[in-house]
């Protein structure tokens, strides 16, 4: 939001001007996966 703001700023804008829209897909899984219980990674925001 800091970025957003200061380059709308920089460029003469209003920041709040701007609409964020924020996308996500979810990736479910169960919690005794083999994935994750061998060191597998979750994905960002799961």
């Amino acid at each position: 939001m800091k970025t957003i703001n200061d380059n709308a700023n920089r460029t003469n804008k209003d920041p709040n001007n701007f609409r964020i829209i924020l996308l996500t897909f979810s990736n479910i899984v169960d919690s005794n996966s083999q994935a994750i219980n061998e060191g597998g990674q979750r994905f960002p925001l799961d």
